[in-house]
């Protein structure tokens, strides 16, 4: 679910049958418009969207799950694992009806994964999608109960429990950290420079390995040579904890070197300085500099968020930044540490980070991007203001709906909402005639931006009763 959650328990087969009389369209995706931000971006890693769960079949024996991403995601997803309760499901890219396929099965139609109900147990399951790229994985509880039994077949019932609990951003096993003890010219020779760390040698040939950047190129690591002085210039390599590299890699003057965490954590930059020329190079420390992201949180607000952050160490400013259409966008520059990003869509999300400059530079470490999103669009639905009953017929009234595109009425029946009919935007009323004697559930839905709004339904709908 792309990280928007599942706050209420919904009875999926209640849903599905008001979507299947009145039909259910997706919203569009909304992006910022700002300038392109200067730094470098990066690429977004592939993440699941997953947005509903869903029965189907008359007695609810399919699982329908639909997704934002698409088909061709879906069937990496479905390649990947779908796990139900652990156990993983055969992807059959056979067929794209779950009908047709076996008990036990998965298939991919269309921007949904479909399984059989009966891959559930009774009571609370997990069902999980794993992410082909190795990314954050998405699981959803659902529970299910049946009724029936072998012999006269089962009918089942589905409900969403939620989202699982994501793990931790800070995985136990991955901070390690780069120890750097010091840096500067051989004591054999000046022209080698050795870098020395408090980290074991098999880190240090990990660091050697994940990269060296001089100045932003990156020395090749000779993993065969022991000594520096048997490997060639442009090279690096790792004698006991110390890496090793020619001084004649250093341009003159100010030099950058940066060591890279192998595990994705925080790499090491220095600074150094050269000076002189062979034999007699001198090579001095100017400042060990390391940069850590703001943390961000955000307030949600009416069409907006509000970004708070803490501050970075001699930061001279800061910038806010989306990820819009493949790259990051900037948004605003700023000296303070909050930003009201404004002109949100109600339940959309959006991607955006913060970055700083310091020293005259800014920084274009974006690791700290949080997914925002602003309120909840208010609920739009008509109101029935007026019941009237002749007879055997009835009229119902009902106050217009703000954007309303079309109106549904239904009534209550057996279980499930079933149509009556369908009416235009500009109707307010429905009469119908020749009902048989009883008391009757009706509701009035609305069509808005392409989507029925089913919410609270009980809530909203009135009892007619026939003499």
């Amino acid at each position: 679910m792309k990280r928007s959650k599942t706050n209420t328990r919904i009875a999926v087969s209640f849903m599905l049958s008001l979507l299947a009389v009145c039909g259910a369209a997706q919203p569009a995706y909304s992006s910022f418009a700002a300038e392109t931000i200067t730094a470098a971006a990066e690429t977004e890693a592939f993440t699941i969207d997953l947005q509903s769960v869903e029965t189907s079949g008359s007695t609810n024996a399919y699982i329908t799950v639909t997704f934002g991403n698409e088909s061709s995601d879906l069937r990496r997803i479905a390649d990947a694992g779908v796990k139900v309760n652990g156990s993983k499901l055969n992807y059959n890219s056979s067929y794209s009806y779950i009908s047709y396929a076996n008990s036990g099965d998965c298939i991919v139609s269309g921007n949904t994964i479909q399984f059989y109900t009966s891959s559930l147990s009774e009571g609370e399951n997990t069902v999980t999608f794993t992410n082909p790229d190795g990314g954050e994985d998405v699981s959803v509880r659902l529970s299910m109960s049946k009724t029936g039994d072998y012999w006269s077949g089962y009918n089942y019932t589905v409900e969403v429990l939620g989202e699982t609990d994501k793990p931790s951003d800070e995985d136990p096993d991955s901070d390690f950290a780069i120890e750097l003890d010091s840096i500067g010219t051989s004591e054999s020779s000046t022209a080698f420079v050795e870098a020395t760390f408090k980290n074991d040698s098999a880190d240090v040939k990990r660091i050697a390995a994940a990269g060296v950047k001089v100045n932003g190129k990156t020395l090749n690591y000779n993993s065969s040579a022991y000594e520096i002085g048997y490997a060639n210039v442009g090279d690096c390599v790792v004698s006991g904890q110390t890496i090793s590299f020619y001084t004649s890699s250093l341009s003159e003057g100010e030099n950058t070197v940066t060591f890279t965490n192998p595990d994705g954590g925080e790499d090491i930059t220095v600074k150094l300085s050269k000076s002189g020329s062979y034999p007699d190079y001198e090579v001095k420390v100017i400042e060990e500099t390391t940069y850590t992201a703001p943390t961000i949180t955000f307030e949600k607000g009416d069409g907006a968020v509000r970004l708070n952050w803490t501050e970075v160490e001699n930061a001279e400013s800061y910038a806010v930044a989306a990820f819009v259409n493949g790259s990051w966008t900037k948004l605003a520059e700023g000296k303070t540490n909050t930003y009201v990003i404004k002109g949100l869509t109600a339940g959309k999300q959006y991607k955006v980070a913060v970055i700083a400059k310091v020293n005259g530079k800014w920084s274009t470490d974006v690791s700290n991007a949080i997914i925002v999103t602003p309120n909840a669009a208010a609920a739009n639905y008509p109101k029935i203001t007026n019941v009237e009953v002749k007879g055997s017929a009835f009229r119902l009234t009902w106050d217009a709906a703000e954007g309303t595109e079309k109106y549904c009425i239904a009534y209550f029946s057996a279980g499930k909402w079933k149509l009556l009919g369908q009416l235009d935007a500009e109707s307010t009323s429905f009469t119908k005639t020749n009902v048989p004697a009883g008391t009757y559930k009706v509701v009035v839905g609305a069509k808005v931006g392409g989507k029925w709004d089913i919410s609270k339904l009980d809530q909203r709908a009135v009892n007619v009763t026939i003499k």
